[in-house]
């Protein structure tokens, strides 16, 4: 094991695969514990170039463990035949609850997972993506939504932007992707997130997002359909590159402590009337999915069913029907209950409002109990309690000079040496000549 000493603590281990190299790494992480990361070096790369990067994100992040192999979950990815033909280094980040991609510790940990990885490859880092699938692809949209200036482009598989915006740590504030390239897949048939509950959202990005490109195969909740997209996936990374940013946008519903192109929201100002270009996020979707709003003991040791721990809340289907925590269902309908997934599989059949119904194991005895789905109900994608103070910036950049509008902003830090690229010398704010100096760290309160 080769021990690579820098800010952070990285650990490489090199294992030749059949095609190309995998090459093992560890990252400590801002809560002290040290995670696992892997990155895939296609065989025939030529050391002397430089090539893309395409980071994934895998599913199941709300896992209390690290995934039990990490080399051997990655050696087993479609994506592996997709890097081998695309030419470009594939990186795995391995994420866990308390580390997800939709807290700050988990995002922190991919992005400095990348840093170190562009410092040890010849890595084009105009040519970075982020991929994911299930709860990655959701971890996708969170991030291009709070971390997208570092990425060319974005490929969301098999996720939710209802689910990023509900995991998320921060609200979600669909235009901070500022128009980046956003490659989404969901296929027709996924248990898990209805093609009817996705469509409304796909076509909401479209009209905030003019990069974003839709892929509807057929299909459940996996990735059979691999294969077929390659080439269009091929094609998305080598059409796409970082490009200087000259005009974006960044809505906040707290105080920023990192800065974003340069500039960083201090203080809202809660009592300001938004500016009327600073529009809240709505967006109605309904749910006709059928579910027993059960949570589920997965401790449980035994062969004959599902065990329930408790239910998602109070008016929970199951509850209604009678189902106690403790209770162990072996049947749902006529199905038997043969793996954790038999519950997704037998709602995927129903729709809301449908009848239902449960066998049980209680005090060693079955028991049949009946009922129905609860009925279908609309929800708003964007509800967050947070959002009721928010901040907003419009910037450009033109001719040396940097404009910026401001809505319901009280205070903001400038970081001049973040835009030394662009020899910013004068500064505006909602069209008012700011004297200041144009270097280091500058505070401005409106």
């Amino acid at each position: 094991m080769k021990s690579i000493i820098s800010i952070l603590l990285c650990i490489s281990v090199f294992i030749k695969a059949q095609t190309g190299t995998f090459t093992e790494l560890s990252y400590s992480c801002a809560d002290n514990v040290s995670r696992p990361y892997i990155l895939y070096t296609p065989k025939g790369i030529d050391k002397a170039k430089s090539y893309p990067l395409v980071i994934y994100l895998h599913g199941s992040i709300s896992a209390p463990v690290i995934k039990k192999n990490p080399l051997d979950y990655m050696k087993r990815s479609p994506l592996l035949k997709w890097a081998d033909e695309g030419k470009f280094y594939l990186m795995f980040s391995y994420g866990q609850k308390g580390a997800t991609w939709f807290d700050k510790v988990g995002t922190q940990m991919v992005l400095g997972e990348m840093n170190n990885v562009v410092k040890q490859f010849k890595v084009n880092t105009d040519k970075i993506f982020l991929s994911g699938f299930s709860d990655g692809g959701s971890g996708v949209m969170y991030m291009a939504m709070n971390n997208p200036f570092p990425f060319a482009g974005f490929i969301a598989m098999n996720g939710s932007l209802s689910v990023a915006n509900k995991a998320g740590e921060s609200a979600v504030f669909s235009e901070n992707i500022n128009n980046k390239p956003l490659y989404i897949i969901n296929t027709d048939g996924d248990m898990l997130y209805p093609i009817t509950q996705i469509r409304p959202t796909i076509d909401y990005l479209k009209s905030i997002d003019r990069n974003v490109v839709y892929s509807e195969p057929k299909g459940n909740h996996e990735m059979s359909y691999i294969d077929a997209e390659i080439p269009v996936l091929t094609s998305f990374v080598n059409q796409n590159s970082l490009t200087p940013t000259l005009s974006w946008s960044w809505e906040t519903a707290v105080p920023q402590q990192d800065f974003v192109q340069g500039i960083r929201i201090n203080e809202i100002d809660t009592l300001q009337m938004p500016k009327n270009w600073q529009k809240p996020y709505h967006l109605k979707v309904f749910n006709d999915k059928a579910d027993f709003g059960v949570s589920y003991d997965y401790s449980y040791q035994g062969n004959d069913g599902l065990k329930v721990k408790g239910f998602k809340n109070d008016s929970a289907t199951a509850k209604k029907m009678g189902v106690k925590p403790g209770d162990i269902i072996v049947m749902m309908g006529k199905d038997s209950i043969t793996s954790p997934y038999t519950p997704y599989i037998y709602a995927a059949s129903k729709k809301a409002g449908d009848a239902a119904s449960l066998t049980v194991l209680r005090d060693g005895k079955t028991q049949t109990l009946s009922g129905v789905f609860n009925k279908g109900f609309y929800y708003d994608v964007f509800k967050r309690n947070e959002r009721k103070h928010y901040a907003k910036i419009q910037a450009q950049i033109e001719r040396h000079t940097l404009s910026i509008q401001t809505s319901r902003v009280k205070a903001l830090e400038i970081n001049f040496d973040d835009l030394k690229a662009f020899g910013i010398r004068k500064l505006f704010i909602n069209d008012k000549k700011i004297k200041t100096k144009t270097k280091g760290i500058q505070k401005i309160t409106l």
